[in-house]
């Protein structure tokens, strides 16, 4: 019999319930609650009768439960850190906001541009792993989606070289000019990453296309249409 899906819940605030109860119906196991108010997390697990561990430490909980995903509903501001911990854990993350528009805006850090593209890395994956079920424009979304974790990839390499660099001799005019011009580099792809995302991702009435797509049933594959004796559908494009 397969195992049951748990997650840790980190953020007992008022939408944590709404996940919970989503969780639910979806019959995922909420395994262990995560809050800095230990006195949330004692009274969410009571509303919902919820018997895991409760923690104030995401590390603690990392390490002591045997969870495969995390419900991200602490506020924006915390998302990149604690989805960016749980990715590199290889937790799957489900977040309250889109940490897309904070990793694309003006000013994001570091952390959150790396841990976006941590969670693009897995969408991809779980993308390809549908692929047979739909048709010839779902691989143009999965490159859609590769590009983005293509162009943070790049753009973490410029930031990792940089900080190597900078260890070096600061007084060496040559290394000074590399450095320079690898900053520029990296500028130059996450602004690439900003406008690739707003035109692609972020434009009116994408985030609607995408969710009727992958949301659509798509068709028995032939072989159990046949044998069901099924009519042949109209092939999910």
């Amino acid at each position: 019999m397969p195992r049951k899906l748990e997650a840790i819940l980190v953020g007992c605030g008022a939408m944590s319930a709404e996940w919970i109860r989503s969780a639910k119906e979806l019959g995922i196991q909420i395994s262990a609650l995560v809050d800095l108010n230990p006195e949330l997390a004692r009274l969410r697990a009571a509303e919902f009768h919820l018997d895991g561990p409760l923690f104030s430490s995401l590390d603690e909980a990392i390490d002591t439960v045997r969870a495969q995903m995390l419900f991200d509903c602490t506020m924006p501001a915390a998302h990149a850190e604690i989805d960016q911990k749980a990715l590199v854990n290889g937790l799957h993350v489900l977040v309250e906001k889109p940490l897309g528009r904070t990793a694309a805006a003006h000013g994001a850090t570091t952390a959150q541009l790396h841990a976006f593209r941590l969670a693009a890395k897995r969408f991809r994956y779980t993308l390809e792993l549908f692929a047979p079920l739909y048709g010839p424009r779902y691989i143009d979304h999965v490159e859609e989606v590769r590009r983005i974790q293509s162009l943070l990839g790049d753009r973490q390499d410029c930031v990792v070289l940089g900080e190597r660099l900078k260890k070096q001799d600061p007084h060496d005019p040559a290394l000074v000019d590399i450095l320079r011009k690898v900053s520029a580099d990296g500028d130059a792809l996450e602004e690439k990453f900003r406008r690739y995302w707003q035109g692609t991702f972020d434009a009116p009435g994408v985030e609607v296309a995408w969710g009727r797509y992958l949301t659509r049933r798509p068709p028995a594959p032939r072989g159990v249409r046949q044998a069901l004796s099924l009519p042949h559908p109209q092939t999910a494009d």
